[in-house]
Formats: structure tokens, sequence, C-alpha cells
């Protein structure tokens, strides 16, 4: 399977049609360059709500419902499968850190809720874990799964997931430069090839 890994500058206070043009350019790219899967970071779309007020977070996430459904589109109409980031999603009056995951026929096929959440900021305050099973999803008949930044720092995350044969798991995430918190986990990285 060829993967299209997306390096999305997130900009402040930047208009929705832009950054979706700017998306959309991106899945355009990889398609033509015959990748069968893109995959954006956590808050691409518009980076950390911890820089907005009120009333710009509640537009955003009031046009969240149409940005999942545009991902649905551009995935049947580019023919490629996309993971989405991660996008701020209010079920009934909670607000959830969501990745979703498209097929190329534009169909939701897998959604995750991240559990292991920034002890600080936005989404300490505002966001709530997810309690969702994490699940294997098939793309090229490739097992896959998909955890969200933080959650690299748990072990039993990833054991559950080579549990289901997991063959590829995808991490988008937002590193922050002000972030001390993650200078102190001491990660080792296995390259398998």
């Amino acid at each position: 399977m060829k993967i299209s890994l997306v390096q999305f500058e997130a900009k402040i206070n930047l208009d929705l049609d832009k950054i979706l043009t700017r998306v959309k350019n991106f899945i355009k790219k990889s398609s033509l360059s015959d990748y069968q899967l893109i995959c954006s970071p956590e808050d691409f779309l518009y980076g950390p709500l911890d820089y907005y007020q009120n009333k710009q977070i509640k537009n955003i996430l009031k046009n969240n419902p149409f940005v999942i459904k545009w991902f649905s589109e551009k995935a049947k109409q580019y023919q490629i499968n996309i993971i989405a980031g991660t996008i701020i999603t209010k079920i009934k009056s909670q607000l959830f850190n969501t990745c979703y995951v498209f097929n190329n026929q534009g169909n939701i096929i897998y959604t995750h809720h991240k559990q292991k959440l920034v002890p600080y900021g936005f989404e300490n305050q505002f966001i709530n874990p997810g309690k969702n099973q994490l699940k294997v999803f098939k793309i090229k008949n490739i097992n896959c799964g998909v955890l969200i930044c933080r959650e690299l720092f748990y072990p039993q995350l990833f054991q559950t997931l080579r549990k289901q044969q997991v063959e590829i798991i995808f991490i988008p995430a937002f590193w922050s430069k002000r972030s001390s918190d993650y200078n102190r986990h001491k990660l080792t990285i296995n390259i398998i090839y």
C-alpha cells in the first residue's frame, strides 16, 4: 500500500474554505500520485482550540458535520482512503477528539475517540476521554489501527491492537514546541523492515 503522510501546518483563524482548499490539494495530489491512503495530523484543520474564543469554537463545532461529509465526498471523488487526522466532535453534550477513517468509497469505516488526553489546556478542560474499544480495520487487505497523539505513551493500547493482528498503526499527532510534557517521556523507536 502506498501511503501519503501529510505534515499540515495548522493555521489559526483561517477561513474554513481556505483550509478545505489546502486539504483538497493534498488529497488530489496524493490521488494523482497513486497513493491509496492519505493520513493527516491531529488538530490539523484549525490547530488546537486553545487559541480560539468561545464564539469561534461554537462555529467550528457547528461546521464539523459538514466537514465530515466533505471528507466522505473527497474520499469517493478521488478514490482514496483517508485518515482525517482529528476533528473535535460533539455527541449529545460531550466533546471528543475524534479520528475518522474513510474508505475510498466515502464510507466511514472506523471512528476513534482519543482516550488519553493532554492534562492541560482545552483538551483537559473540555474534551471527554473516549471509551470506545480499539479495533482493527482493513485497508487494501492490511490490518490497520489508529491511536491519537499521546496515546503512544500507553503500551497497553498497542497490545490491544497487536492481539487483533494489527500490521500498521497510524498515530495522528499534534506536538507543540511549548509542550514540556512530551520531553518527560522516554520513548524508544523500533523500526522493523
